[in-house]
């Protein structure tokens, strides 16, 4: 028998000669089972859950007391409403760093580090209504972001490489993940191209997990083509690593971009002349911390806009605090791959956002 109520088995398979003794068998006749402290009441039971093993990796290290413990909690919620289940162990040939990321690649997370606390990121699909964490336009970015296009090579990857391991033979398993001419996904147990990417999914015991895993990489390769690298003063240190931000570009000619400079209840002044053929839309409307509000608008005259709901205004606005910028046209969705600050300067490297990323992505319900 391999499974237990609330016990957590591990098979381990030996290899040797038949000059193997009888004591030497004996030895190794050793039942495993992982016992973890519960995250929130403290209780050592059996687990096979995600957050009670990166609980263990950082309080187990030099660095105990790191974890953010909402984050922690916040991702148990999400790991185990998805019943992600973490099945490997742990050797001493690892980094800290490498058996956190293995740990927290099995909940399709990532670590970041703020306010000097380990907290936990994700890369997900975007809800409606969602805040945004950030927008930038012309007049928080120092100068025009350098566009990439990465366009279709033929060299580019076109198939993942899944090794996982087996529930049922305990052994590793491969998989092949692909997308056929229809981009549907196609998973099979033998090679579709040699133009391969490999991933040791290290803790998965799921099938379903593994092409999950296999499909979310190669849609994020083929979907994500547009980099922008912008640069501001400091509010690129408002953002973090996957977070979702806005971007108005300077090239769209559509689009106009300024400061609020007067509201009066659900009245703005605006130093930008919003022309005629915009008698309404859409207005995003930068607040204190960099996230924006959206706004539904209604064109006054050409510096005048009336909108569906009353702004909130500081007395500092203009004086020790900058006005809030304003944006109305197309916004372009990206998400946050890379911060760097220098001389008072930030360097974000963006990439675009696209749904798409998650269209194999199912919730994991095999046991």
């Amino acid at each position: 028998k391999n499974k237990y109520d609330d016990v957590t088995v591990i098979i381990a398979r030996f290899r040797g000669s038949e000059t193997l003794s009888e004591i030497s068998g004996n030895q190794i006749s050793t039942y495993w089972t992982r016992m973890l402290k519960n995250i929130r009441s403290s209780v050592v039971e059996a687990t096979r859950d995600v957050a009670p093993v990166v609980n263990y990796i950082c309080e187990n290290s030099k660095y105990a007391g790191i974890i953010n413990r909402l984050s922690l909690n916040e991702f148990d919620n999400l790991w185990q409403s998805q019943n992600l289940k973490l099945d490997g162990t742990i050797d001493n040939s690892s980094t800290l760093l490498d058996v956190l990321r293995d740990a927290l690649n099995v909940g399709f997370s990532s670590p970041v580090v703020a306010n000097n606390k380990l907290s936990f990121v994700r890369l997900h699909e975007r809800e409606v209504d969602e805040p945004l964490t950030q927008i930038f336009t012309p007049q928080n970015m120092t100068k025009s972001p350098k566009i990439t296009f990465n366009l279709p090579r033929e060299d580019e990857v076109q198939e993942i490489v899944v090794e996982y391991t087996s529930p049922e033979t305990y052994k590793t398993e491969t998989i092949f993940c692909s997308l056929d001419e229809n981009g549907e996904k196609v998973i099979s147990s033998y090679p579709n191209s040699d133009k391969q990417e490999k991933i040791r999914a290290w803790g998965v015991t799921s099938s379903v997990q593994a092409e999950a895993t296999g499909m979310r990489r190669l849609r994020y390769l083929k979907s994500t083509r547009v980099t922008y690298d912008i640069e501001t003063e400091l509010d690129g240190l408002n953002c973090q690593f996957n977070d979702l931000v806005g971007l108005f570009l300077d090239e769209n000619f559509s689009n106009i971009t300024g400061r609020v400079l007067a509201s009066d209840d659900d009245e703005i002044t605006v130093d930008m002349e919003i022309p005629e053929d915009r008698q309404t839309g859409t207005v995003y409307i930068r607040n204190m911390d960099g996230t924006p509000t959206e706004y539904v608008f209604t064109r006054i005259d050409s510096h005048h806009l009336k909108l569906n709901d009353v702004l909130s205004w500081n007395a500092d606005f203009g004086v020790s605090i900058e006005f809030p910028f304003f944006a109305i046209g197309e916004m372009v969705l990206c998400w946050v791959t890379d911060i760097q600050s220098n001389d008072r300067k930030c360097q974000v490297k963006l990439i675009n956002y696209d749904p798409n990323v998650f269209v194999d992505d199912v919730p994991i319900y095999e046991d």
